[in-house]
């Protein structure tokens, strides 16, 4: 499934200083690997369209930190700091919906303690970019003392990278818990090592490769009953 990389899109969030540069590449692995998960669970597929929203916006921080380079820039004073916001709403949804999509699939599959770290680190998200956009917007900066302002910068950088962090051990243990192996490339049978650890490895990732398309079957099935009942 898309869990693996997911991973690697969300780690590219912990670039906290050249984002302008990376936001675009994080957007579309993320959005390759929601387009995956999408017809699974509801908060995923809604998720393809927060990181369609995201890359888009990755392409416009892109062509305006290039044109800065050669001294072309046109986003400055006060606008860098509505960019900044708009960035942080764009993010938090799309990461309140990985979650949210997480949390589902944790439940259906009975792994508690991720559905339970994954329902935790949606209001630990929420809870860091409005503080991040109390930072950045111009009208409620104004209101702080500089010094408040300057603390609470550093606390949501700080809160920024280990937030991520956290969230980045959820989308792992998803990978770990939910996703079984892909199924692009089946162990043969046929072909046995003369290692009896590697022909037990192959013997358990066949095993999952059947649990996991006895699952999306099920899905499948369940998914067209709802269409009918609808119909």
């Amino acid at each position: 499934m898309g869990f693996g990389s997911l991973f690697l899109g969300y780690f590219l969030l912990l670039n906290i200083t050249y984002y302008g540069f990376t936001d675009i590449i994080a957007a579309l692995i993320m959005l390759t690997a929601l387009l995956r998960l999408a017809p699974l669970y509801r908060p995923f597929k809604l998720g393809v369209y927060a990181a369609s929203v995201f890359a888009v916006f990755g392409a416009f921080e892109l062509v305006a930190r290039s044109m800065e380079l050669f001294g072309l820039g046109f986003i400055d004073g006060v606008w860098l700091s509505y960019v900044a916001v708009i960035r942080y709403v764009i993010i938090s949804v799309l990461t309140a919906l990985i979650l949210l999509g997480i949390k589902e699939a944790a439940s259906e599959v009975g792994a508690t303690r991720l559905r339970t770290r994954a329902h935790r680190m949606l209001y630990c998200t929420f809870f860091l970019y409005l503080l991040s956009i109390a930072a950045e917007a111009p009208t409620l900066g104004a209101l702080l003392p500089d010094k408040a302002l300057a603390v609470l910068i550093l606390v949501t950088l700080i809160g920024t990278l280990v937030v991520i962090g956290f969230n980045l051990s959820v989308i792992w243990g998803a990978n770990a818990e939910i996703c079984m192996p892909e199924d692009d490339k089946p162990m043969s049978e046929d072909k046995k090592s003369r290692f009896g650890f590697v022909n037990e490895y192959k013997r358990r990732q066949r095993e999952k490769d059947e649990e996991y398309a006895k699952y999306r079957a099920e899905r499948l099935k369940k998914k067209r009953q709802k269409r009918d009942k609808k119909k």
